[in-house]
């Protein structure tokens, strides 16, 4: 049964003004007719935004009859084909705006295209009545390199979650706990707005993709083959989250509340102020959740047998605050600076319990541990982007991202075994500081190539601290060998570059991405330093052939890279229970993923399409968890 939704506000862009010259250009160039075309912008009069979904006629200048129309695309750009030799004036319009006209304009013979420029509209709204949509749904879109999924109108778009909405998405698994993965693999890349963020990295993606509004989202990309402009982490690929820009004048914003079974609460208010070519924007987001969850884990040596239930209950709360402007400098340069703050608060407990036996099931040990858990995280970041576009389609960027993440944990053990009762304390001191800096050039040699390239630097420094206090029956004691501080170091210089050409029925986009990266870890409680130093070339190769009208064979191959953690690198052996030990490995490279991906695309004239597609990964230097007996104790280890 369709549902109906009330329309308050329009989708727009808001940040990148005459930067969406870039796809409207490469629309234009390779769209398909005979005949002359008629192409331009539709944007807002007062805060500069181009205008989506609007309405283009185009009228005969000395009949007034209407000849034909067409409607603005998502960057505002349109285009008429197939016009006839003659003397025109186009009408520009949209829902709750006025209307715009402009100067007349001839086409002459031959096939050729007039550019009309910018139409502009006067974007300070009308009173209007209601107006209703029913049964809107989310459309695909395949691109070259990636598949696209424009959010609609349906209910989950306009009171979900981003969590909830990817659902919905083919190939995107969402578990219970909030965990995504892409092809089966949770080892997947999420982008807002093509930019990495510290939000969807480590401990706090679950969170932020749950408090993150459905209606705040234009559309999903899942590119599963990444081209060399994108970084080669993540096994699985990359899902590249587009928020909507905002860009109606004046105050306007969005609030929204949710409840769930298990205690589970969203609430969030996004605003936005556009004046005179300046966009103010800001939101808050909380969220509380609480989960349960049972562990049974079986172990079997050739002496014995090891079984082990774990029980335990979580409950973590977290707030979120975002604050930035979009300034609009010219109509060729636009500057964005942004920044967010996410604090969360985790309670845990459980207990373990733990049996022993030898090979004819006689009790050797048994444990019980209870374990109480206070963490409390905290991140910040920082985003300054500038854009400038030149010429039809060509622009230039420079990105500069600072992010800081920690985690204060505290841990309260108290254990029973067969031969005595301990009680210790344990604090972790985890931190990430991270600075991204990009810079991005493309330009179009002709009407259809495009090369593009950059230089993109990351400097990661995580630190890891773990202090440990034993109960000797009076007060807690400093348990210096099971103490140890350590550090990690990473820094990436990567230099990328791409082709795209588009002639006749082949779409073809090659890349290569060159990276030297120099790694060095320092164990101060062993005085224990190793450094690595390498270089790696990550080739990406993108082809599409249109067999006809209705049909579309594509192929793809990238180079992907798994890099090790700071914790999979430390040597320290941290007590994991009274029966195991975990270390990591300073000496460990990174996986390399070689992904070959092939698929057909069949479309038909009622925006029907299916896509079947089949894809190969093969890994080298695979990273792998070894245990093995020390002291007859059990210690996991990373090897590769």
């Amino acid at each position: 049964m369709p549902q109906n939704f009330e329309i308050k506000e329009r989708k727009g862009m808001k940040r990148f003004v005459l930067g969406i010259v870039v796809i409207c250009w490469i629309t234009i160039v390779f769209a398909a007719g005979n005949g002359s075309k008629v192409t331009g912008i539709l944007s807002g009069k007062t805060n500069k935004v181009p205008v989506e979904f609007a309405t283009i006629a185009l009228y005969e200048a000395t009949t007034k009859k209407l000849v034909t129309g067409a409607m603005t695309d998502s960057t505002g750009c349109f285009h008429l084909e197939d016009v006839p030799t003659g003397r025109y004036y186009l009408v520009g319009s949209y829902v709750g705006y006025g209307e715009t006209q402009s100067e007349m304009f001839t086409v002459g013979n031959g096939n050729q295209t007039v550019d009309v420029g910018v139409l502009w509209i006067d974007d300070k709204g009308q009173v209007l009545n209601e107006v209703v949509v029913a049964g809107r749904k989310s459309t695909f879109v395949p691109k070259l390199d990636r598949k696209v999924f424009n959010v609609g109108q349906d209910l989950m778009s306009s009171v979900g979650s981003a969590s909830e909405l990817m659902q919905n998405i083919p190939s995107v698994e969402v578990d219970l706990e909030g965990t995504v993965s892409l092809r089966g693999n949770e080892n997947v890349t999420i982008l807002i707005n093509g930019k990495p963020s510290a939000l969807m990295s480590g401990r706090t993606r679950t969170d932020a993709l749950n408090q993150l509004a459905a209606n705040s989202i234009e559309r999903i990309e899942v590119i599963t083959n990444p081209s060399a402009k994108y970084k080669p982490d993540g096994v699985s690929g990359i899902i590249n989250i587009v928020l909507k820009k905002e860009g109606k004048a004046g105050l306007n914003g969005t609030l929204t509340a949710n409840t769930g079974s298990h205690d589970r609460y969203n609430a969030g208010v996004n605003l936005n102020y556009g004046i005179n070519g300046v966009n103010f924007f800001g939101g808050y987001a909380f969220r509380q959740d609480r989960y349960d969850r049972s562990i049974f884990d079986n172990r079997t040596s050739p002496t014995e047998y090891i079984n082990q239930t774990t029980l335990g209950t979580g409950r973590p709360v977290s707030h979120t605050l975002r604050l930035g402007m979009g300034v609009n400098l010219s109509t060729h340069d636009v500057m964005e600076i942004s920044g967010s703050y996410n604090r969360r608060h985790f309670l845990r407990s459980e207990r373990i319990e733990s049996v022993t036996e030898d090979i004819n099931h006689h009790l050797e040990d048994f444990y019980f541990r209870n374990r109480r858990a206070d963490a409390r995280e905290n991140m910040w970041e920082g985003n300054f982007l500038y854009t400038h576009t030149y010429g039809k389609g060509n622009e230039w960027s420079v990105n500069y991202t600072y992010s800081s993440e920690s985690e204060d944990e505290q841990n309260e053990y108290s254990t029973m075994q067969m031969e005595n009762d301990t009680k210790d304390n344990e604090w972790v001191w985890d931190a990430d500081y991270l600075h991204i800096g990009k810079v991005h050039w493309q330009h179009h040699l002709s009407e259809w190539t495009k090369l593009s390239a950059g230089y993109e630097l990351e400097a990661l420094r995580a630190e890891q601290n773990y202090h440990v206090e034993n109960w000797d029956g009076a007060s807690f004691i400093p348990d210096l060998d099971r103490t140890s501080d350590f550090t990690h170091h990473r820094t990436l210089h990567s230099f990328f570059s791409t082709l795209e050409m588009n002639p006749g029925e082949w779409s073809l986009m090659a890349g290569l991405r060159g990276e030297y990266a120099d790694i060095w870890n320092n164990l101060y409680s062993l005085d224990s330093i190793t450094r690595q130093h390498y270089t790696n070339i990550y080739p990406t190769l993108h082809a599409s052939r249109k067999l006809n009208e209705h049909n579309e064979l594509q192929l793809s191959y990238s180079l992907r890279v798994n890099r090790p953690e700071g914790s999979d690198m430390n040597p320290f052996a941290e007590r994991i229970n009274p029966l195991s030990l975990s270390a990591g490995n300073p000496d460990l490279k990174p996986e390399k993923i070689h992904s070959v991906e092939a698929g057909w695309l069949w479309h038909n004239d009622t925006n029907a399409s299916l896509m079947t597609t089949v894809y190969y990964r093969y890994l080298t230097n695979q990273i792998t968890e070894v245990s093995h007996l020390v002291e007859t104790r059990a210690k996991n280890t990373q090897r590769s």
